[in-house]
């Protein structure tokens, strides 16, 4: 996977030029921003953008973000005082049951 260095976003103005957002479509339960790291993957979702541009009645504008700097780094989280993770999966996919399930689990001995 490469390295990230900028971040395009589908932005509709929502009252005003001064009150902006990024355009979102949903995707079974979850609603999915449209951001893509290329123009290769703009390109694939212009015909959702339109789409939704049309039935809002509203045009929208493709802006280019710049990694700049880091914000923040996060690192795995560290075990306090030997506490145990619990990790849960549930479901799978066309309503397969699938459960990987890891209760208490040791950090280290491994994952789903």
């Amino acid at each position: 996977m490469p390295k990230i260095t900028e971040l395009f976003a589908f932005i509709v103005a929502d009252q005003n030029e001064e009150d902006e957002g990024v355009i979102t479509f949903k995707s079974g339960d979850e609603w999915v921003p449209m951001l893509g790291t290329d123009m290769k993957r703009i390109e694939s979702l212009r015909p959702i953008a339109d789409t939704i541009a049309y039935q809002m009645g509203k045009s929208y504008r493709v802006i280019r973000f710049q990694a700049v700097g880091e914000v923040e780094f996060n690192s795995p989280p560290v075990p306090i005082d030997g506490l145990k993770f619990k990790i849960e999966r549930h479901g799978g996919q066309n309503g397969e049951g699938t459960d990987d399930t890891a209760k208490d689990r040791e950090p280290g001995e491994g994952g789903p």
